[in-house]
């Protein structure tokens, strides 16, 4: 059997496994007749998904934040254990539940082979846009209207928040290497979860890099999930 051509994301070549992974995932969803960028939001976003909270039934597209959105590709909003998609899920979880634990995943897909200071401050500066009272200016798309409609509510409902304060989990992916040891990206990233963490509205802000190491185990960890 020949080999198809290699997969290429914005001119990167991915490495074989993940090219692999992104393969089978693309099939599996039926995404094939998408550009591989498009795919590569997909597959990340599943990844996070999967990292967080094993194998849930939602539509990926549920996750998606569109083609326009600005410096997010994916959302994901868990309320008292439930992956919530509308202010009327939240609202029956409250009235079930009589409480408000909320935790907040955003990932960023980028199509690059290294992990850029720019755009990682990108990412992270659009996610405090998200929660600040300029998201309904910033982001005009239906995709993200949802989003942010969801996160007024939680918000206006604050008194349910008996235990803590919503957490934030950041996803970062790109098919490449993640340097611990970069000291300007770990400023990056330091300067701007500091900037989150001082708008006092969590109970823990944490970033998570994820190259195409990274990228292999959360999609093993997935399929492991499927298969046991």
């Amino acid at each position: 059997i020949i080999p198809p051509n290699r997969t290429k994301i914005g001119g990167v070549v991915l490495d074989r496994i993940t090219e692999g992974f992104l393969n089978e995932f693309a099939n599996s969803f039926n995404l094939k007749m998408l550009d591989t960028s498009i795919q590569f939001e997909h597959f990340s976003n599943f990844c996070a998904l999967s990292n967080e909270f094993g194998m849930v039934e939602i539509d990926i597209q549920d996750m998606y934040t569109g083609t326009a959105a600005q410096g997010i590709d994916g959302i994901a909003i868990e309320v008292n254990g439930a992956i919530v998609d509308g202010i009327n899920e939240i609202d029956t979880l409250i009235k079930q539940n009589k409480k408000l634990d909320v935790k907040f995943i955003f990932v960023q897909a980028k199509t690059s082979d290294n992990f850029d200071n720019a755009e990682i401050g990108n990412f992270l500066s659009f996610v405090k846009v998200f929660f600040s009272d300029e998201a309904k200016k910033t982001f005009t798309t239906e995709e993200m209207a949802k989003f942010i409609e969801m996160k007024d509510y939680i918000y206006f409902n604050s008194r349910y928040m008996k235990s803590s304060n919503p957490s934030v989990r950041l996803y970062y992916v790109a098919p490449g290497k993640w340097n611990d040891t970069d000291v300007s990206l770990q400023a990056v990233v330091r300067s701007n979860k500091n900037a989150l963490e001082n708008m006092t509205l969590f109970s823990s802000v944490e970033f998570i890099p994820c190259g195409a190491q990274e990228i292999q185990r959360m999609y093993r960890k997935s399929q492991e999930q499927t298969e046991a």
